[in-house]
């Protein structure tokens, strides 16, 4: 299978044991989001094919959840720079 689809099966899998770690609703997530069965529709879609281009939703996945990764990193360090440079304010 194509690079791309591999992560879009780990991605699968990271949403499947993040989301079905928390009680309750991880177990209903995990009832519905059926990642296994998602990656092996995948894994047929391609036929073992490298040389198939992947879809456009494999391509809004994976960037997708490429840009939240990117945004959870930043937002941290943004905030730790605003407060930072508030605690250091001459006015504080």
């Amino acid at each position: 299978v194509p690079k791309l689809v591999m992560a879009r099966m780990l991605i699968n899998i990271a949403l499947d044991a993040l989301l079905g770690a928390i009680p309750l609703v991880g177990d209903a997530f995990d009832f519905a989001f059926k990642a296994n069965e998602k990656n092996l529709r995948l894994i047929e879609r391609h036929h073992g094919d490298p040389t198939q281009p992947a879809s456009f939703g494999d391509r809004l996945v994976v960037f997708g959840v490429l840009a939240v990764a990117v945004a959870c990193a930043a937002v941290p360090v943004l905030l730790s720079l605003a407060l930072l440079r508030f605690l250091l304010s001459p006015s504080h």
